[in-house]
């Protein structure tokens, strides 16, 4: 890879470790965050809740603006948003101050992953040289899962103020972005119509739509699985062994990623897709009747091979499949789908546990993602040449 493209791809990077901080820190420090904030641990989920609604909102209008005026000061922007949102508490302890700067920091959010998306897609050469970005990509967004609840662990046992002092990395990435080229943009009006233009070329392409709407169900199942497996654990069922659990799948999605970037040229990735969601599928089914340490750790270990899989794989698609006139509102759709999933299927298992068991639970979230590999399965043949 070229130096300026490897110089490009660790800005990228960065700004990427960044976008996983908003709540894989949060989880681990929860009772510590609640009791310093004098709020209920309910109120956690709340600020998690507000952060995914005003994603779910501003990312489609990022996605336009970043089609006609550009990439670069997006995601610079989004950055700076997202530090100054995420800092809120520690400047005051008024719920609704705190709320407010959770939707500021979910809107910066959102010109974050999905601006990385676009610039890969402008500046990289389709083929195995994006590939092969979109996989490091992927990879960081492993490491970051892998590391940052860990790392949040420890520093609460220091002090809760400074699990939201990690925020302050967006200040540093966006700096980093300055240095990104601004590629010349459409120019003109910002319309309602280029979102909806965006939107038409989604449905109308068979596959961009198979793979959004493969996208929603499996965060649904991710985030079903994540709220679950710690649940799942009798013997040992106490908050490091519940970490514990998370650390084969942050491996095995660092490792598998690593993988694909070595095999950035294949030409049929989507029946490695299409084989990853049927290997979460009986994973997930495993889940439903594993309770003990071992078995869970291997269900642990399959999901993060078949999500470091997914991830790459289905950013392939988009970066290969998406019109260059749309690239920004479809990447954003893409982003924005994995948050409509996460904010769906967390409290959908969970209310599945809590009013039946977690064996029905786990076993509903293996029906769907059995149905997420029949969508993708079904139209993986719509795919231009470069994927097939």
């Amino acid at each position: 890879m070229p130096r300026r493209d490897q110089g490009l791809l660790r800005v990228l990077v960065f700004a990427v470790t960044v976008a996983m901080l908003p709540n894989s820190v949060l989880f681990p420090a929860s009772r510590d965050i609640a009791a310093h904030l004098h709020v209920p641990i309910s109120f956690i989920g709340l600020m998690i809740s507000v952060y995914s609604v005003a994603y779910l909102v501003v990312t489609p209008v990022l996605g336009v603006i970043s089609d006609r005026l550009g990439r670069k000061w997006i995601l610079v922007v989004g950055l700076g948003l997202f530090s100054i949102g995420g800092l809120f508490p520690l400047v005051t302890h008024l719920q609704w101050l705190i709320l407010g700067g959770r939707a500021l920091m979910g809107a910066g959010s959102a010109g974050i992953m999905p601006t990385v998306l676009s610039i890969i897609g402008d500046e990289f050469e389709a083929g195995e040289r994006r590939r092969q970005a979109l996989a490091w990509i992927s990879t960081a967004i492993a490491v970051a899962e892998a590391i940052l609840p860990f790392f949040s662990g420890v520093i609460d046992s220091l002090s809760w103020m400074g699990v939201f002092l990690l925020y302050a990395a967006g200040f540093f990435a966006a700096a980093a972005a300055l240095r990104i080229p601004q590629k010349k943009s459409a120019g003109g009006r910002i319309l309602f119509a280029d979102y909806v233009r965006g939107l038409g070329e989604v449905l109308r392409h068979k596959l961009l739509f198979a793979t959004l709407v493969a996208n929603v169900l499996f965060a649904m199942v991710y985030f079903g699985v994540s709220a679950l497996l710690p649940l799942a654990l009798v013997a040992h069922a106490n908050g490091f062994w519940g970490g514990v659990l998370f650390l084969p799948l942050g491996v095995s999605w660092v490792l598998i990623n690593a993988w694909l970037i070595r095999r950035a040229g294949v030409h049929h990735p989507l029946n490695y897709a299409v084989a990853a969601m049927f290997i979460l599928a009986v994973g997930t089914a495993w889940l439903a009747f594993a309770r003990t340490l071992v078995p869970l750790l291997f269900v642990s270990l399959l999901w993060g091979l078949g999500s470091g899989v997914l991830e790459t794989v289905f950013s392939w698609v988009i970066g290969e499949e998406a019109p260059e006139a749309v690239r920004g509102v479809v990447n954003a759709l893409f982003n924005a789908s994995f948050i409509l999933g996460f904010a769906i299927g967390a409290p959908l298992f969970l209310w599945l546990k809590d009013t039946i068991n977690l064996t029905v639970a786990a076993l509903v979230a293996a029906l769907v993602m059995i149905a997420a590999g029949v969508v993708e399965w079904a139209f993986r043949k719509s795919a231009s040449a470069p994927l097939r």
